[in-house]
């Protein structure tokens, strides 16, 4: 069972990933969250396999922030930051924090179960 934690603070966004992401067996979602620093929190209380981290919630980049905070104590936690813009300077700064992916936020629900399986399979 793969636990993916979704931060987003969009929640018509956030309940669509969410939905997608049920509907798969092998698939828990174990927290959703609005912000990085709920991000941070939750990943300590549920130990998620699986981040998919918006870019900007609370600061135009909290959740590259709560990313580099996460990966710091939980190193094995893998992130999928969630963007809307194919922006090569934010992507590059997700990678070098220790980001394993990036989606575009209209990606197809095909997609974003595959990144995520994916993410956890690395």
């Amino acid at each position: 069972m793969i636990k993916v934690l979704i931060a987003e603070d969009i929640l018509p966004l956030l309940n669509k990933y969410k939905k997608y992401l049920s509907n798969q067996s092998e698939i828990q979602v174990v927290a959703t969250v609005q912000s990085g620093y709920e991000a941070v929190i939750e990943c300590a209380i549920t130990t998620p396999d699986v981040i998919l981290m918006d870019v900007e919630m609370e600061t135009r980049t909290a959740g590259l922030d709560a990313s580099r905070q996460i990966l710091d104590h939980f190193p094995d936690t893998r992130i999928v930051i969630l963007t809307v813009y194919e922006d090569d300077e934010t992507i590059f700064q997700a990678f070098q924090i220790g980001c394993c992916d990036y989606l575009l936020k209209n990606a197809t629900e095909k997609d974003i179960i595959c990144c995520v399986k994916d993410a956890y399979n690395k």
